[in-house]
């Protein structure tokens, strides 16, 4: 009895094996319909008979393996069902659209390589095998796609768009490590898409515009210098300009502007001495350097920009006259750079125009020379009966008057008082021979003495 019963569990266990790879065996004979849920549990058998079934062109197995996501088929949007070797791409890596589709486009290759998308949207890229390649794909105008790394290790796809950034799904079947990179390809982008991202800051996009620039784009550089940043600004009547674009002599002269008779632009390096002459528009560049002094003369400054390029503790005197200028301070990088307006005037207290407030002398002060007076900023000269005999006179003294006794040797001028002086008086043995005049002395002659026998 115990052998028999030895023998039934063996062969019990027999059967029963049998039975099991009996099931396993049967599912080359299963229908598509009952392969579809065994496949979409994860049995990987059923999903391998499913993908004998599509390589026999049951459309039904290739959409369920789609719907699956696995074992190299996924739904590729306007491409449909599509695998790791249903590619289209040319020896030279344009991909095409897909048939049927003029929208999507279906790349693969291993070992690296560069793929171009052109204006496709839909962008579907297959790394079937190998490892540390990298693959750069081209798709200014991708929207949405995927990204399957097959197998292998540390596969990087760099995926070069403009616009939007696009929304690629990444797929790993395999390995690890792999990577995508969605980098913005702005030396493809237009001036009206760099714009809005250069006035946000994003300065890889304002280099770009300022390539647009040098190549005769005029929006561009409208646009840099609206943004004011990275070299480029508003000058006022100068239009747009750049650290580069100044016009000062190398004397230090800075001439008025191309279009414009009232602005100037000036830069340099390492300090120096500027003059903006009758300029009202200042503008000035210190495009790089530290501890350097600029001395700007801009008597009739009234408006402005300093722009500090790079470098520190770099200083601008601004020499002014009249109402200090509004100046714009701007500072792209640095720190410790410094704005003096310095008031410029005459400082000779004896000079018709005179300024207490100025802190240097401007060589304008004007002095009213002898027989003048100053007022209202002017020099006058002396009215009739007054004089000024020394330099800076604030106004004239009255000529002196000659008494009754007196009578005037020397008339005034000027520049020099009247001078009096005492009448002769006769003596009681002279007699006046000669009356006086206001301008002439008295003249006296002795009296003549009667002999007995005159009279």
């Amino acid at each position: 009895m115990k052998n028999f019963n030895l023998y039934c569990s063996v062969l019990l266990s027999f059967f029963f094996v049998f039975s099991i790879h009996a099931i396993a065996q049967d599912y080359n004979t299963m229908p598509t319909n009952e392969l579809i849920p065994l496949c979409d549990q994860g049995d990987y058998e059923a999903c391998w008979e499913l993908e004998a079934h599509c390589d026999q062109g049951d459309s039904e197995a290739c959409d369920a393996l789609c719907t699956v996501g696995a074992y190299g088929y996924y739904e590729l949007g306007s491409c449909g069902c599509g695998t790791t070797y249903s590619f289209n791409a040319s020896s030279s890596g344009e991909v095409s659209a897909c048939d049927g589709s003029t929208s999507a486009g279906i790349g693969s290759g291993s070992g690296g390589g560069s793929f171009d998308y052109g204006t496709l949207t839909e962008i579907f890229f297959f790394v079937p095998a190998g490892g540390n390649s990298t693959y750069n794909l081209t798709a200014h105008q991708g929207a949405t796609g995927k990204v399957i790394f097959g197998s292998g290790t540390a596969n990087t796809v760099n995926i070069y768009y403009t616009g939007i950034e696009p929304n690629i799904e990444k797929i790993v079947e395999s390995g690890s490590g792999h990577v995508i990179n969605l980098i913005k390809a702005y030396n493809a982008m237009p001036t009206n898409e760099l714009i809005p991202l250069c006035d946000q800051g994003d300065y890889e996009a304002c280099w770009e515009l300022e390539a647009h620039c040098d190549q005769g784009d005029s929006e561009a550089c409208d646009a840099l210098c609206t943004v004011g940043a990275y070299g480029y600004y508003e000058l006022g009547s100068c239009g747009c300009g750049t650290t580069y674009s100044f016009n000062a002599s190398s004397s230090g002269e800075v001439s008025a502007c191309d279009g414009s008779t009232s602005a100037g632009i000036g830069s340099g390096s390492g300090g120096g001495s500027f003059d903006y002459g009758t300029l009202t528009e200042i503008f000035f560049f210190v495009p790089a350097g530290g501890n350097s002094t600029y001395n700007l003369t801009a008597h009739q400054g009234a408006t402005g920009k300093v722009i500090f390029g790079s470098g520190t503790a770099n200083t601008v005197n601004i020499y002014y006259t009249g109402i200090e200028p509004n100046i714009e301070k701007i500072v792209e990088s640095g720190s410790g750079h410094v704005i003096n307006f310095i008031l410029a005037g005459c400082t000779d207290p004896l000079a018709v125009n005179y300024n207490p407030d100025a802190i240097t002398d401007d060589d304008s002060c004007v002095i009213c020379s002898p027989g003048t007076y100053g007022e209202s900023g002017a020099c006058w000269a002396c009215p009739f009966g007054t004089f000024s005999p020394d330099n800076g006179a604030s106004n004239c003294i009255n000529a002196s008057e000659c008494t009754s006794d007196e009578y005037e040797s020397m008339a005034a001028t000027t520049t020099s008082d009247r001078e009096c002086s005492t009448l002769t008086v006769c003596t009681s043995d002279e007699y006046e021979s000669m009356a006086a005049t206001a301008t002439s002395d008295r003249e006296c002659s002795v009296l003549s003495v009667c002999l007995s026998d005159e009279y």
